[in-house]
């Protein structure tokens, strides 16, 4: 049994809430910045914050030293968000990466901060909002990689995939930037698939990033028949934010889920963000309310789910969802199902740039019930592996066998 208070309230400003630092803050094009004056900044920054001071002490002036002389060898401006990139992975430390405007991940950061002044006067005090066709990607020297499809999005419509590899779009190499400048209407998206060449047409839309992953969970909520149950399904592609919550809670209390046998959550893709009390929603240990009013009528309020639930994850699963596997596994709320999860919890800060562009930095250390999951995860109870050459989701399929016979029995 989960106890009320299931885990400490100091790890609530765990990866997206621990602050952001506006010092500095100037409209610079990029592009008039010197390269190297660009990743001197951006080294003294990670020298004075990131969390690891031993590493800051023994390893880092030597890295810094190895990139700073490529900068100077090559200056090209283009290439200098790919080479901070790679000197962070040397780090090997999750919330640690450097994002510009080809980074859809730069528009999602910036929407999970907006609460902060710094980060609205960044985009003019005014709603963010880009132009998207419902993927998450993943750039590298390689290209845009697609890393998520988002539910009842366009580019779900249209019959995108994760893994696909974006090359043009227009027939221009694409770019993620390039998608911003688009006109109304429908694009062709030319993408890389098992060898091939595909092209597909997709007309983007203009939408705050938060209200786009909201959407998309609550689009992926459906039930899936089985002989004799009803299995409710809902995917959380976000969890950064209030409003996850309350669209779950609503989905499985009150919405088309509650008369569902069992629950499974998916928690796999997009953002973290969790704060743990969010497991409380599964906490049997919460009385239900009863009411009858003079005329008769009666009703009750139950605030807890109180079937069984399994929740899906992989190595997708970052940060604050981590959290809430681990609480639980450990307070046996039901299955963990599907792959370990990332092994990426520590407290991250954001960092505006003169650029504008935005430096996300590991800052502190964190222990989850006195363990630490960085680096290590989160093992499931249950293992499954979706394997990325077949169509299926190999790992839903489990889960709804394992339910079946936890109803069945």
């Amino acid at each position: 049994m989960i106890p009320t208070r299931l885990l400490t309230s100091a790890l609530l400003l765990l990866s997206f809430y621990t602050g952001l630092q506006a010092g500095n803050f100037r409209n610079v094009p990029t592009d008039t910045v010197p390269s190297v004056q660009q990743l001197d900044l951006i080294c003294d920054t990670v020298a004075r914050y990131f969390y690891d001071e031993n590493f800051i002490v023994d390893r880092f002036p030597g890295i810094r030293q190895r990139y700073r002389a490529m900068v100077l060898d090559q200056p090209v401006p283009e290439d200098l968000p790919d080479l901070v990139n790679t000197m962070l992975q040397e780090f090997e430390t999750s919330h640690t990466a450097f994002y510009t405007h080809d980074d859809d991940a730069y528009y999602h950061l910036a929407s999970i901060f907006y609460f902060l002044p710094a980060v609205k006067h960044l985009f003019g005090d005014e709603e963010i909002r880009y132009k998207s066709i419902g993927l998450l990607t993943q750039r590298d020297r390689s290209g845009y990689r697609v890393s998520s499809v988002l539910s009842g999005s366009p580019a779900e419509t249209a019959g995108f995939r994760e893994g696909d590899l974006l090359l043009q779009l227009n027939g221009q190499p694409y770019s993620f930037s390039q998608l911003q400048e688009l006109e109304v209407g429908e694009h062709q998206f030319t993408i890389a698939r098992d060898g091939q060449r595909l092209q597909l047409q997709v007309t983007p839309q203009l939408i705050n990033p938060q209200a786009e992953l909201e959407e998309a969970s609550r689009q992926s909520a459906r039930l899936i028949p089985q002989e004799a149950h009803q299995l409710a399904y809902i995917r959380l592609w976000s969890f950064a934010g209030e409003r996850y919550y309350e669209l779950l809670k609503e989905q499985v209390l009150f919405g088309t889920l509650k008369d569902a046998d069992a629950l499974i959550l998916d928690l796999r893709g997009g953002w973290g963000g969790a704060n743990p009390e969010y497991l409380n929603l599964f906490n049997q240990q919460v009385p239900v309310m009863a009411f009858r009013g003079r005329d008769g009528q009666a009703f009750t309020y139950d605030s807890q789910w109180r079937k069984p639930v399994v929740l899906l994850v992989d190595e997708s699963v970052r940060s604050g969802k981590e959290i809430l596997a681990f609480g639980f596994r450990k307070y046996q709320l039901g299955a963990v199902i599907g792959t370990t999860t990332a092994g990426a919890v520590t407290g991250g800060r954001v960092f505006i740039l003169p650029d504008q562009n935005l430096l996300y930095l590991a800052v502190n250390m964190a222990r989850v019930d006195g363990e630490i999951l960085e680096g290590r995860g989160v093992e499931p109870d249950l293992i499954i592996e979706d394997r990325p050459e077949t169509p299926e989701d190999e790992v839903l399929e489990g889960a709804v066998r394992y339910l079946k016979k936890v109803l069945d029995n």
